[in-house]
Order: structure tokens, then C-alpha cells, then sequence
């Protein structure tokens, strides 16, 4: 999305206008910038604003927007009253960071955007290794300067360090910082570095909750073996909640292992309604528990929490895209569509729409367009021909389309995630054999590919839903009612 956007309010404003009401006692932590010309403190200056984003989300009568949509203005100069009308934000804070050597000084300024002055500012010199003092300091001042109610514990809270250990604090800022980039290679570092931040504080639980997200997301979108990485995750996860139960980010994980890789569907439900108790604004919890409803065929209680989920991170390509398999799993191919238009103009290139949208098309018969997909992107990560299906379909109309994907999927080499088996299958449920393609969905959820998990709701094998053998394979799944 054009950053004119951001600030017309042509296409975000209207999202976010409807988080709250008033603008009173509302905060946006723009991205903090470097003032040097040393690129690699980057994990630093996001780091300091994340860490002051999430700690002071936890706090009640204050709306802080999310870091999905602060991070669009990284790297761009912008008015704080513009940015505090587009965000619906009464107050802006901005920060600049210079690294001298092991010193770094950091300069903070918290804006009043209605009048445009200056609330609170201040400038701290402090050793690398005393980063977190500073950003304690820095959220402590803003909740002083918004004059906040906080109890006891909440002043607790605040002040807590996840660790005493300035190294490993530096490993998980560097590992946070890869893990947003959400590529392979963003993760396959972010592994790297929170292990390194245990071995500097094997006590520390954020650690180890980032090294079960990180192996809890490889495993969901196939760029690590499931049967690998699902119980690496889960190991994490546990590790967390024993340090800190009241971290919600590693119920999330839990949740994601127990019902994408253990079939424990209760135990699932269970970890997902705790992450959200835990923390009402983590976007993620509510996503997952939306897809686990999605997956039990409660499409309005899914689409509910979707709303819910994207009010929180409105221009999170990751939970925009929860909505489109909503509906697409409620049978509203439409829609869907539409949905990952929408996700792709907040992050060009962001390739899960592109999945789903050639998915949503072929099921609406508009092959010509769901080629074009095909030849932009490599889709569920398959080098497919898309001119040579382009031709068959010109042909031999669907089913000359379909006997040629066939042809193609026979001709690449598997994934991780098993997505050709699946593939495979939906090509075959297209050209009426059957019982080839539950033999090849046993063979992609014998792997723990993610998509097993919707068999009864999936409209791609609504044609298999009285076939014995697939009847069998959701039962095995163990996917609860309606």
C-alpha cells in the first residue's frame, strides 16, 4: 500500500477509525530511526519501539496501535499531526538512536498531535548492555506523561526485565527482528539467534517463546519437517510457560502444535481461549482460534474472530489472510478473492494470497486468471508450468486443464509441507478418480500437511465427503463438529 494512503486515509483510515471511538489516551510509537549512518543497530531501533509497543499494550485505558501498521512509516519523515489522524492517535512518540562505539544515546519525543507540542522529551546515554533500563525508563515516563491509573502490579509489570543478561537480551532483538521479515531465511536466523540468547540466559522465557514461534510457523507453512519442528516447538512453548505462565504467545504455539500436528483437538481449544485470556490484543490468538472454529465448520464464530483479529492488526498481511480462508472454507469463493486483493495491495508479493486466489479460482472455473497467478508466483511453492496449462485449458477446457496440471505435478519433486500430494489430490477429485486422490490427502496428512485439518469443510473435496476412505481420514483427524 502507497504511504499516500496511510495518510489520505483511503485505504487504511476507514479500519482504524472504527478501533475506538475517541483519540483521547491513545499512543502510536513510530519507528525508531538511526542517526548514524551504521545499518546494522536496525535490530535496535525496531527492537526499542516493539518492546515499547508491547509493554505498554498490556495496560488498561490505553490504546496503543499495533506495530503492523506503525512500521508502514519506518524510514519515512512525516507530520505527527498528519500520522496522529490517519492512526486515530492523540499522542505520537518518535526517537532517534546513535551508536558511538559500545555508547548509545537515544532521544525521545512524546507529541500531543491535536496541539502539536511536545509532552515529554528526553535524551539518555547509556552502554549497549543497558538498553533495557531505557526502554523501562522510556514506558515508564509516557505512562507518567498520559497521567495512567496503574495498580500496583501493572507499575510492576512495567518495570519487570525478561532477563538480567544484556547479551542475550541483544540475541533476542536480533531474532525478533528476522522473524518479522517472515521469509525463510528471516526465520532460519531468528532460530540462530534465540538460541543463542539461551544459551546467554537459559531463563529466559521470551527466548524460548520466540524459538517455539519460530518453529511452530516453519512447521505450519512447510519450511521445516513437520514431524521435526512440531515437537521442537511444543518443547519451546512448554519451556516459556513454565518460566513465565503469563506469557500468551507460547499458548498460541501450543495450540498451533496440538491441532496441526497432534489432533488434540480439546487440548487445542484450550490453549487458544487461554492465549486470548491471557492477552485480549495478541491478533495471532485470535486468528488460530478462528481457524480452529473454521476447521469445526462454526464459519460465522470463525469470521467473528477474524473481525476481531484484523481490528487489532488491520494491515497485517497474516491476519488479513485468516479472513480469505474463512470464506473460502465457508464456500465463499467470491469473496475470498476479493480478500486476497485486498491483502496483496497492504504487501505486494506477499505469496499466501496468491496460494489461495489461484485455489479460489480454479474452483470458480476462471482458469485463465488462476494461470496468471501461477506464472507470477510459485504457488503452495510448486514450479508449475502456467503457460503450458494456460494452452491445455485453451485446448481442452477444464478437463484438458486439469489432466495437464496432473502431467506437471507429477513432475516436481515434493515439499515439506506435502503440498503436491495435495495438490495432486485436488486435481484428481477434478477429473473424477477418486480413490487416487484420498490415497494421495492419506499421504499428505499421514505428513501433518496443515490443510488436513479442514477435510470436512474444505469445498475442494466436497465431492469426497461420502467416499468411505476419506470419511475414515477425518474421523482419524479426529476434527470436532459443528
Amino acid at each position: 500500500m502507497a504511504l499516500r494512503a496511510l495518510l489520505t486515509g483511503s485505504a487504511a483510515a476507514p479500519v482504524l477509525k472504527g478501533v475506538a471511538r475517541t483519540r483521547s489516551k491513545s499512543l502510536a510509537v513510530l519507528p525508531f530511526t538511526s542517526a548514524g549512518t551504521d545499518q546494522q543497530i536496525e535490530y535496535i531501533t525496531d527492537g526499542i519501539s516493539e518492546s515499547i509497543i508491547n509493554s505498554l499494550s498490556q495496560l488498561p485505558g490505553l490504546r496503543v496501535v499495533p506495530r503492523s501498521v506503525t512500521f508502514r512509516y519506518k524510514g519515512v519523515h512525516v507530520d505527527p499531526a498528519t500520522v496522529g489522524l490517519a492512526l486515530n492517535a492523540r499522542t505520537i512518540l518518535t526517537g532517534r538512536v546513535l551508536q558511538q562505539g559500545d555508547e548509545l544515546n537515544i532521544q525521545v519525543e512524546l507529541i500531543d498531535t491535536a496541539t502539536e507540542s511536545q509532552l515529554w522529551g528526553e535524551q539518555f546515554r547509556q552502554a549497549s548492555s543497558g538498553l533495557m533500563a531505557v526502554q523501562e525508563a522510556i514506558a515508564w515516563q509516557i505512562s507518567e506523561a498520559l497521567r495512567l491509573k496503574l495498580s500496583g502490579a501493572q507499575k510492576k509489570r512495567l518495570k519487570k526485565r525478561a532477563t538480567v543478561q544484556p547479551e542475550a537480551y541483544q540475541e533476542y532483538l536480533r531474532g525478533r527482528y528476522h522473524w518479522n521479515s517472515w521469509t525463510f531465511d528471516g526465520f532460519r536466523r531468528a532460530l540462530d539467534h534465540f538460541e543463542r540468547a539461551i544459551g546467554h540466559d537459559p531463563l529466559y522465557a521470551e527466548a524460548w517463546a520466540g524459538l517455539g514461534d519460530t518453529f511452530g510457523v516453519m512447521a505450519y507453512y512447510g519450511l521445516a519437517q513437520p514431524s521435526d519442528a512440531y515437537p521442537r516447538a511444543r518443547a519451546a512453548a512448554l519451556r516459556a510457560i513454565e518460566l513465565n505462565p503469563e506469557l500468551a504467545d507460547p499458548h498460541v504455539t501450543l495450540g498451533i502444535q496440538r491441532m496441526f500436528y497432534e489432533w488434540h483437538w480439546s487440548e487445542a481449544k484450550t490453549s487458544f481461549k487461554k492465549a486470548i485470556a491471557l492477552n485480549p490484543k495478541l491478533a495471532r490468538a485470535q486468528l488460530l482460534y478462528a481457524l480452529y472454529c473454521t476447521a469445526a465448520g462454526r464459519h460465522e464464530d470463525a469470521l467473528r474472530l477474524m473481525r476481531t483479529a484484523r481490528d487489532l492488526e488491520p494491515l497485517s498481511p497474516v491476519v488479513n489472510m485468516g479472513t480469505a480462508w474463512a470464506l473460502h472454507f465457508a464456500g465463499r469463493e467470491e469473496e475470498a478473492v476479493l480478500e486476497t486483493l485486498r491483502v496483496e495491495e497492504l504487501s505486494p508479493g506477499f505469496e499466501e494470497a496468491g496460494n489461495i486466489r489461484s485455489l479460489c479460482l480454479e474452483q470458480l472455473g476462471r482458469f485463465d486468471e488462476a494461470v496468471e497467478v501461477m506464472t507470477r508466483q510459485r504457488c503452495w511453492g510448486l514450479p508449475l508450468d502456467g503457460a503450458a496449462l494456460k494452452q491445455a485449458f485453451a485446448a481442452g477446457g477444464e478437463t484438458g486443464y486439469w489432466q495437464r496440471k496432473l502431467e506437471l505435478l507429477d513432475q516436481v519433486e515434493e515439499v515439506p509441507s506435502s503440498a503436491r500430494r495435495l495438490q495432486t489430490a485436488v486435481a484428481l477429485v477434478h477429473v473424477g478418480r477418486s480413490d487416487e486422490a484420498v490415497a494421495n490427502l492419506e499421504q499428505a496428512v499421514d505428513k501433518r500437511n496443515g490443510m488436513g485439518v479442514f477435510l470436512k469443510v474444505d469445498p475442494c473435496f466436497a465431492p469426497l465427503r461420502q467416499h468411505s476412505r476419506f470419511i475414515a481420514l477425518a474421523k482419524r483427524v479426529g476434527i470436532p463438529s459443528a
